[in-house]
């Protein structure tokens, strides 16, 4: 892929040359006319710092292509919070737009393309706070090639000086009388507003300052923004090392280490979404999967035996019936099993508004009447009330069901 690209890039760089080197070789691929370079400086309880700072400073020397480059080097550490967070400040004191790479995130050349891109189309939509390069392997089934969620991630992305202008690194604003409430629109689960409410207490409190991006997770919450997110992977992170001050090591098996490294191209032009608003499915397995919340014990159904997790997974369509206690702990559990394709049915909804479980739509049974002969069909609730909703399938001509309560 031949092509120079017209959007701002700005490159944060500490002590780490190796990973300088792999990002920065994607950031020369593309040739930015303009490039914001960002250095914090070395610490002083780390004399090899001093070396590592400068090797990774003369290796963004080269520039071998026509552009602008601006420098903001620190001479003294500002540390992983501050200093990344005055960085972006003085970035976008010069440039109404910019994409944002991390040393340790190596983009694909999609990436750059894509965020081009969006930074364009959603330039004016108030909505919108940002562009995602990582999505960490999750899909949505909104027939387009990108979605919406309501977290942002930093593992390369792009953003506007209309959302850093509202930037706030020590969230004055918090706590407000009505943050929980909103949070709770957001995220729907009380236990996800629970983990953020803490963080976003530490950071005004400054009792944690070598964060920035949750300053900016708040600034987005508070505002209901939305964060676009690729439906393939553009953006490998090679970030988990001793080295790293946060993600020091992630175990082999979680999503974090398997679906961070590969990188694939999307497909241009762009197909759009119909619609802009979150994935709420997404939204879901970001807090249960990416940041590990657990929404509680399990009180209604303790496990799925071994032989009805093979048989699910047989299926393209997974309906779970019931929308209550067993619901919820049916979705944990398909969760530890890697299902995460699934659609919740009721017999009747209540009112009109949509209704949402952990982070997934609730439609009437007869919504999915076109899905009977290819589904198998979850009865999560107890067992008295099994019986009507049996008949209620038959009905409705869905033949493979079983009840997962104890």
């Amino acid at each position: 892929m031949d092509f120079h690209l017209s959007t701002p890039v700005a490159y944060v760089i500490f002590n780490r040359p190796d990973c300088v080197r792999q990002s920065f070789d994607s950031i020369r691929k593309v040739k930015p006319a303009e490039l914001y370079i960002i250095a914090d400086g070395p610490r002083d309880d780390h004399p090899e710092d001093r070396e590592l700072c400068a090797e990774c400073r003369n290796i963004v020397e080269k520039v071998d292509w026509e552009c602008k480059v601006y420098r903001n080097y620190s001479e003294t550490n500002m540390g992983c919070g501050m200093r990344p967070a005055t960085g972006f400040t003085w970035v976008f004191s010069k440039t109404d737009r910019a994409i944002i790479v991390e040393d340790d995130c190596v983009p694909s050349m999609s990436f750059y393309l894509f965020c081009q891109e969006m930074l364009e189309r959603y330039k004016d939509d108030a909505r919108i706070y940002s562009v995602s390069g990582m999505n960490f392997g999750f899909t949505s089934d909104n027939g387009a090639d990108y979605y919406f969620t309501h977290y942002n991630n930093t593992w390369g992305w792009a953003t506007w000086r209309r959302v850093w202008d509202k930037y706030d690194f020590g969230v004055s604003s918090f706590p407000d009388d009505g943050c929980e409430e909103v949070f709770l629109d957001i995220m729907l689960e009380p236990a996800f507003v629970r983990y953020w409410y803490n963080h976003f207490r530490r950071a005004y409190e400054k009792s944690d300052l070598s964060a920035w991006d949750y300053q900016f997770t708040y600034l987005s919450f508070i505002n209901q923004g939305l964060h676009i997110y690729p439906q393939k992977n553009l953006v490998s992170y090679r970030g988990f090392d001793e080295n790293a001050t946060h993600t020091v090591s992630v175990p082999k098996g979680h999503r974090l280490n398997y679906s961070t490294k590969e990188t694939k191209d999307l497909s241009f032009p762009l197909i759009n979404p119909l619609a802009i608003q979150a994935d709420f499915r997404i939204d879901y397995l970001i807090m249960r999967e990416i940041f590990n919340v657990s929404t509680g014990d399990l009180k209604a159904c303790k496990k799925l035996p071994e032989g009805l997790v093979k048989e699910i997974k047989q299926f393209q369509e997974i309906i779970i019936y019931g929308a209550g206690a067993v619901c919820r702990d049916v979705i944990w559990l398909l969760g530890r099993e890697n299902i995460d394709r699934f659609k919740i049915a009721v017999t009747k909804k209540e009112g009109n508004e949509k209704q949402y479980v952990m982070g997934n739509e609730v439609r009437e049974l007869s919504d999915y009447r076109e899905l009977a002969d290819g589904a198998i069909v979850l009865i999560a609730v107890t067992k008295k009330y099994e019986e009507p909703m049996i008949d209620n399938l038959k009905k409705l001509g869905f033949e493979r069901y079983v009840g997962v309560s104890e």
